[in-house]
Formats: C-alpha cells, structure tokens, sequence
C-alpha cells in the first residue's frame, strides 16, 4: 500500500470536511443571528406598544466606521464686528448684563449671550404676503445667513413648521460632521412676509476628532430604555440616526468665566417621533 499517497488522500479528504464544517457553522450561525435580532425586534415592540410607543423606522445594523469622539467648541461671536456687518456701524452696543450684550439699530436686535448663543430679531417687517413653498423659504434663510457671515455649508435643514405667531413659518437647521447630524447645534429662524423677522443660533465647531472610530451603544438597548416612558405615549417613532452628541453639562471639559465653551462629543442614537420632537439616547 502506498501510504504517502494515502495520506495525501486524507489530509485532502479532512480538509474538505473541515470546509464544509464551518460553512455549516457559519450558516447555523447566521440563522442564529438572524433569529434573535428579529426575537428582539418583537419583543421591543411588545414592550413599547404596551408603553404606548409605536416604531414606523428601520432600526439600523450596520454602524461603519465614520464616528469618533469630537472635541467641540462654541462658536464665538464678536458683538462690535456684527455691528459694523449687520448695521454699518450705527448700531448701539451694550455693555453686559448678566453676561448678555445687545446691539441694536431701530427695530432690528441681536443679542450674545452666553454658552454660544446668539438671536436676532427684526420688528420691522409689515408684509402680510405669506411664503410656504419650502424651497422658497430655504431660499430665504440662506440669503439671510449669508449676509449675516454665517457658513451654511455644514447645515441641515431639519423641519420646517408654522410659527407660534401663524403669521409665518419655522425652519430648524442642524449642524453635520461627516454626515453624522451633530447635537446640540441648532440655528432656527422664523420667516415671515418674505423676511427672517427672528433666528436663534448655538452653533458648535469641530477642533478635533478622536484617533479612532469609536464605539457606539447598540440600538436595541438604547430603545429599550424608552419602555415606561409616560411622556411618550401615543407617539410613534419615525427614524433611528446615529449622531454626535454634545452634553455641555456633562461633557465639558473647559470654561471661561460662567460660560462653557468646549467639551467633547459623543456617539448617540437621535430618535425622531411624528411630532417633529427629537429625543437623543445615550448607553448609560
């Protein structure tokens, strides 16, 4: 009998088998995975339909590797040099009051203040005509914002709404980074007759990113910690993003004075109901 050659046979022979072992495995396996995600789908819509909460969104499975800690900072703002932009000058501008500096130039305001944030408002507009076309009231917005020397390049338009007033509509932006919405950064204006008449602005700058893509709580966990949520009762959840998010309370690492001005960003899951509301969930 030829022994090397039948070695050379079953060596061939166990790897063969080896090969159809794992794919076995890795199928079993597979169905595996399969079968508890979609255990755990319904379990979590069990649960929160007992809470009253429905889900109308995909939740997502596939993280990639895009998202890192950010070290984030206020956008800060120079009240004199809004006064030479916005009002040639003619503005007046305040001295401080409770860390709030106001300049003004007849009907028209913009107030700084603290933690980054600023608002305008324009009393002078008295058109009744009605813009609702969103495309036309973006239009606006981004005309205003680039004479107000606002970059609107890593903005997004989130919602638009109709005013407390009625008279007019309100567009809510969110700030992008890497595609991934970053929270808590916002700019709303209101816009009526044609014309922002107000906008409040907290815009966070991105100075740094972590070394690596970091780790991001799963969905599925983060969902269930909704289960009980009275105040969300009879809403319906309608997407599931991953976002950056920025707690300026427990997040920040630097202050000046009493204002907050840096802080670190991150990963989170931001979770939209079909009331416009946002709620940002974090692993704990």
């Amino acid at each position: 009998m030829d022994w090397r050659k039948s070695k050379q046979i079953l060596i061939v022979a166990l790897i063969i088998l080896n090969i159809f072992l794992y794919v076995g495995v890795r199928q079993k396996y597979s169905v595996g995975v399969v079968e508890t995600k979609e255990k755990t789908m319904a379990t979590l819509q069990d649960e929160l339909l007992r809470s009253g909460i429905k889900i109308d969104a995909a939740i997502p499975t596939e993280i990639g590797d895009n998202i890192f800690i950010l070290d984030v900072a206020y956008e800060q703002y120079n009240p004199r040099a809004y006064n030479e932009k916005i009002f040639l000058g003619n503005g007046e501008v305040s001295l401080p009051v409770d860390g709030v500096v106001t300049v003004s130039y007849k009907k028209e305001k913009i107030e700084f203040m603290k933690r980054g944030e600023i608002s305008y408002e324009n009393n002078s507009v008295k058109s009744e005509e009605m813009v609702s076309e969103s495309e036309a009231l973006n239009t606006i917005a981004l005309d205003f914002f680039s004479v107000f020397g606002i970059s609107s390049r890593d903005m997004h338009l989130d919602t638009i709404s109709r005013s407390e007033s009625g008279k007019g509509y309100k567009l809510q932006y969110g700030k992008i980074h890497r595609g991934i919405p970053l929270e808590t950064a916002y700019t709303v204006v209101e816009i009526e007759g044609g014309a922002v008449v107000k906008m409040n602005r907290r815009w966070l700058m991105v100075e740094k990113e972590g070394d690596k893509p970091s780790e991001v709580a799963d969905p599925y966990k983060v969902l269930f910690s909704l289960v009980g949520d009275e105040s969300l009762r009879g809403k319906t959840i309608k997407s599931i993003e991953l976002c950056n998010y920025f707690d300026d309370e427990a997040g920040a690492y630097i202050t000046e004075g009493e204002s907050i001005v840096r802080g670190r960003a991150f990963p989170a899951w931001r979770i939209r109901f079909d009331d416009g509301v946002y709620k940002i969930l974090e692993e704990k």
